[in-house]
């Protein structure tokens, strides 16, 4: 994944908000928009941080989530800090 500034190639991006993000007033949301150069994704409270997964990696990922292989997975926790 890439984090670039929001500027793409062909003009500015039409951003979306999530309507399943954080309601606290409109500063906790996911953005995505779609642009010449592929997917992007920010966050509202930092615009200027923009991320571009590959395309193969954005295309597998929802795949996965289609085909119901990630339904009821739940992602592995960080070790403790003192865990050896």
């Amino acid at each position: 994944m890439t984090a670039r500034r929001p500027a793409a190639p062909g003009g500015p991006l039409r951003w979306q908000r999530s309507r399943f993000s954080g309601s606290g007033g409109g500063q906790e949301c996911l953005e995505a928009a779609a642009g010449p150069g592929g997917t992007y994704f920010r966050e509202s409270d930092r615009p200027r941080t923009v991320l571009t997964p590959a395309a193969a990696a954005w295309a597998a990922l929802l795949r996965a989530v289609k085909s119901g292989a990630l339904d009821g997975h739940r992602p592995a926790r960080p070790p403790h800090p003192g865990a050896r």
